[in-house]
């Protein structure tokens, strides 16, 4: 493999990671029927990156699939109306027991 593909294959494998100061633990990897997310969340907040490959996606299928992880990850309830972001990282509030 050439040198330039090795470096392109770190610069992606890096996109789906949150930067350093984001405060969150490791992640976990939650998969909820056929979408795939590392889910980070604080007790408070909760981040969801999808993590695989979806050609066609719906924003409808992928939020809720999103907020379905971050409820399983947390073992919390996300506040419905918080849920924002785009089709890969979807950021809500959590509200914990």
């Amino acid at each position: 493999m050439s040198r330039s593909a090795v470096c392109l294959a770190l610069l992606v494998a890096g996109c789906n990671t949150l930067g350093p100061g984001h405060g969150y633990p490791l992640p976990l990897v939650v998969q909820v029927e056929d979408s795939t997310f590392r889910v980070y969340h604080d007790g408070t907040r909760a981040v969801a990156i999808r993590i695989n490959p979806d050609f066609n996606p719906r924003a409808g299928k992928i939020f809720s699939h999103a907020r379905r992880a971050m409820e399983q990850a947390s073992g919390c309830r996300v506040l419905p109306s918080t849920l924002e972001g785009d089709m890969t990282m979807i950021r809500a509030d959590l509200i914990c027991p």
